[in-house]
């Protein structure tokens, strides 16, 4: 009696074995979530793992998967596994999900079914599209422990973002930062720790903008020294290994005397003593700079103040301000 009734295809029935029996394992035996994809929105992969730990915690951590089912997938890749055809409009897809693929072969005869984890170094070319190889060894209803170190153990993050909060809560409560770097720092070429300081305050838009032109890098150590700190070979060094992780132009104080900035800016230009014209005082506090080297703080730094900027939704006249008073410190007539 099939006159009046719809009819559901065969290859249709397949596929649900399959992915039923993937639903199964996940759901059942690792118990896990799985989340099936819909078919409109079906464009290579069946469904979503979502990862649960045995405490039940959902960890938000995820495995997409592509399942397919009958012999036609099973195609013999030697006494090693099957060899999968996949096709190109998926390679893109694949490549750009946000986490890993899994390629499953479900035997609906035998009820066993097959896995690999996709990933580019696993693939060939074929003339039509692309193939990799599914061991035979990975059968998917007994591979959760292997599952799980794709994925990666969970990290908790509310320990560090506790950490970031009170540090955050603690600077709001000021209006400008002096940071003073330590010598030992400079001795040992240390940078990490002001780059650590600055990438905190860049995590949190409210505190880049109240700090735009309010920090005053210094460094301590050298009052005894009787050289200027453009002088000395290390703190040079260090400011050219620090230079390309700060956004100077955009943090740095730049009202009159702006001294963290003039020493950024003389470190990196080749500064040199000039006598006076008589040539008796060899230690006058006339001073030359390299251009070129002037103009590469510009090129480097202007992409770096224009993207904070742009992540801020500052007005282009906030941009100009910032750029002329740089300009202004560096002497640059404009």
């Amino acid at each position: 009696m099939t006159e009046g009734f719809p009819s559901i295809r065969q290859p249709i029935r397949t596929g649900e074995t399959g992915v039923n029996a993937v639903s199964s394992t996940v759901n059942n035996k690792f118990e896990w979530i799985f989340r099936r994809n819909h078919n409109e929105h079906d464009f290579g992969i069946d469904g979503y793992i979502d990862i649960v730990t045995d405490s039940r915690a959902v960890t938000g951590q995820c495995l997409a998967v592509q399942i397919k089912t009958g012999k036609s997938f099973l195609r013999d890749g030697g006494a090693a596994g099957f060899t999968f055809y996949g096709e190109l409009k998926h390679l893109n897809y694949y490549l750009n999900l946000p986490m890993p693929v899994l390629i499953v072969i479900h035997d609906d005869t035998s009820g066993k079914t097959y896995w690999q984890h996709f990933s580019q170094s696993r693939i060939e070319g074929t003339p039509t599209g692309w193939k990799m190889l599914i061991p035979r060894e990975n059968i998917f209803e007994r591979d959760k422990k292997r599952l799980l170190e794709i994925v990666g153990p969970p990290t908790d993050h509310l320990d560090r973002l506790k950490s970031h909060w009170v540090f955050n809560d603690t600077l709001s409560r000021f209006d400008f930062i002096h940071y003073a770097v330590d010598r030992k720092d400079i001795e040992d070429g240390n940078v990490r720790p002001v780059i650590s300081f600055f990438r905190r305050i860049e995590a949190s838009d409210a505190l880049c903008r109240k700090f735009q032109g309010r920090v005053e890098l210094s460094i301590s150590g050298y009052d005894a020294d009787r050289r200027e700190l453009w002088e000395i070979r290390k703190v040079c060094k260090w400011f050219k290994k620090v230079d390309p992780n700060i956004n100077w132009f955009y943090f740095c104080n730049l009202i009159s005397p702006a001294y963290g900035f003039k020493a950024y800016m003389a470190c990196l230009s080749n500064t040199q003593r000039v006598p006076d014209q008589s040539g008796a005082h060899a230690r006058s506090m006339m001073v030359s700079m390299d251009n070129g080297k002037r103009m590469e703080i510009l090129e480097s730094n202007w992409p770096k103040l224009n993207a904070m900027t742009d992540r801020l939704g500052m007005s282009i006249e906030e941009n100009k301000r910032i750029s002329f008073e740089v300009l202004d410190v560096m002497e640059i007539p404009h």
